[in-house]
């Protein structure tokens, strides 16, 4: 799996340069892109291991991109999910994120994530 790269999504560029800087230390190839087009092709490269979104990016497009995730990336690939706000409700369809976490947690919660699925044993 090609988990030392991650594809990045926000709309924000502060936001995308965080997560990326913070990645880059830890060793971690990073795609950040600002736009549903842009993650999409990505996606379709096939070449990356972990997709980190948020709930900024509308909900169908999220689920949309998480469903071509799938088909498109490593088997074991993971999908990480940042949200404003855990217990607003906002959404009747949450996206399927493999990780969902709080908004303050990125992007030491991506690490976080990365870190604990590399401890598990495969199963």
């Amino acid at each position: 799996m090609r988990t030392s790269t991650v594809l990045s999504l926000s709309f924000s560029p502060e936001k995308l340069k965080r997560r990326e800087d913070a990645l880059r230390q830890r060793g971690f190839q990073v795609k950040s892109v600002l736009s549903p087009g842009q993650a999409r092709f990505e996606i379709e490269m096939g070449q990356c291991g972990v997709f980190v979104t948020c709930d900024s990016v509308p909900d169908i497009v999220n689920q949309d991109l998480m469903n071509l995730f799938r088909r498109f990336c490593p088997r074991d690939g993971l999908i990480i999910y940042f949200e404003r706000d855990s217990h607003s409700g906002h959404s009747i369809y949450p996206p399927p994120a493999d990780v969902r976490l709080p908004e303050a947690d990125d992007p030491e919660g991506i690490l976080d994530a990365l870190q604990s699925r590399s401890e598990s044993p495969p199963g």
